[in-house]
């Protein structure tokens, strides 16, 4: 895994990344678990970030550069560079 533009931890073992996109790869949110003994970090999942009408980001129209998980990991906040906001499990942008 590389290219990714933001980290936050989200618990003692996990934590959730945001690609920093690249031509038309969809964009996408990384869970991970961490390890420590031995340390290690794994893909745990993956959700790919989508427009309201199904179609998902890319590198074209993406540029991930900031992240939040709100507390209970419910809403993820994602900020780009070329799209104001927008919100991962529900809300509206501020």
């Amino acid at each position: 895994m590389a290219g990714l533009s933001a980290i936050n931890v989200t618990g003692r073992h996990s934590a959730v990344a945001l690609v920093d996109n690249v031509a038309t790869t969809p964009a996408r949110v990384f869970d991970l678990k961490i390890n420590s003994k031995p340390t290690s970090v794994s893909v745990d999942g993956m959700t790919i970030l989508r427009r309201p009408d199904g179609t998902p980001y890319n590198g074209a129209d993406f540029d991930g550069e900031g992240l939040v998980v709100e507390r209970g990991d419910r809403t993820i906040l994602a900020t780009s560079e070329r799209v104001d906001c927008f919100r991962v499990g529900g809300g509206s942008c501020i």
